[in-house]
């Protein structure tokens, strides 16, 4: 996979995050760093920065010696905290190093009891351990947490940044690609560099030559006027003609709930809407997102979403 081929080496090669990179080469020229946090959306380079960061501290030959890295979303219960990740945290360093760097990644995925627990380990062995904790939504994180950390915000990659990875990355493939595909493949990844190369993936496995024809065959024409006619049929009392359209975006189209709450959030700003309606419906996008995070079904939250709208049209 690309993504991992062309996972950055050390911090230099990092882009898109300049000042969260400039403190991180900080701490490894002094050797030593705090607790941390790296809070943003996917794809953005939080995973990136903490293997960089630790290649860049120990060295390529010595890092993984140092380092264990733990996915919090297979290991979320009180006793994998009590168990690996405290047997791991107990142990000394290897050579000539001060400390070890216990990598939890997805640690929003910590129960609360789970995640208090971390706190305590956090406390007791911050002589010869650093914890890195990685996550989506820093809210999930409990306070005593947050407090022990110091926290870096990931923000979306800019597109120009985007740009110039995918064109490296297809140069260095042999792989010939027109700029309105490259700036088609950066929209559509809305800030996410491993969306961006993913999306590439499936292309450079397809053909020597990246069109921005090929890239509307892989992504779709990216035209809008479907979730036009599913907000405008819940304004006009047609919930089923909306129903309809969201079952053959989803079941026909492959399109996912996240992608089909994005493209009505990009409709609503765009529309003639008034700004109470704009804000109504930004208020309802945003409750349907959180409950998608906490693990509901996802359909039935799109279907209540697009009921709350022909109610609301009702109303007016």
């Amino acid at each position: 996979m690309l993504t991992e081929k062309f996972r950055p080496a050390t911090l230099d090669d990092v882009v898109g995050q300049p000042h969260i990179v400039k403190s991180l080469k900080r701490y490894a020229a002094k050797g030593n760093c705090p607790h941390m946090l790296f809070a943003g959306p996917a794809g953005t380079g939080k995973t990136t920065c903490v293997i960089a960061f630790a290649k860049d501290l120990y060295g390529e030959e010595f890092w993984r010696n140092n380092v264990k890295e733990m996915n919090a979303s297979d290991s979320r219960k009180i006793d994998d905290v009590r168990g690996p990740i405290k047997e791991f945290a107990g142990n000394s360093p290897i050579g000539d190093a001060d400390f070890k760097i216990l990598f939890l990644d997805e640690a929003d995925n910590l129960t609360p009891d789970a995640q208090a627990a971390m706190r305590r380990i956090i406390e007791k062995y911050s002589d010869t351990t650093r914890f890195i904790l990685t996550c989506n939504y820093p809210n999930k994180i409990i306070a005593p947490i947050h407090d022990r950390l110091a926290t870096f915000r990931f923000k979306p990659v800019p597109s120009k940044d985007v740009n110039l990875i995918v064109r490296k990355v297809a140069k260095e493939n042999d792989v010939d690609i027109e700029d309105g595909a490259i700036d088609r493949i950066s929209s559509y990844s809305k800030g996410s560099v491993r969306k961006a190369l993913t999306t590439l993936n499936q292309l450079c496995l397809a053909t020597d030559k990246i069109e921005i024809a090929d890239v509307i065959r892989v992504l779709g024409d990216g035209d809008l006027t479907w979730v036009r006619d599913m907000v405008s049929s819940c304004f006009n009392g047609d919930y089923n003609k909306a129903e309809e359209i969201l079952f053959e975006q989803y079941y026909v189209n492959g399109i996912t709930v996240q992608e089909i709450l994005s493209e009505m959030y990009e409709n609503i700003k765009g529309s003639q809407l008034t700004n109470n309606a704009k804000w109504t419906l930004y208020d309802m996008i945003g409750e349907t997102d959180f409950y998608l995070t906490q693990g509901t079904n996802e359909l039935l939250q799109v279907r209540c979403l697009l009921s709350n709208i022909a109610k609301l049209a009702g109303g007016q």
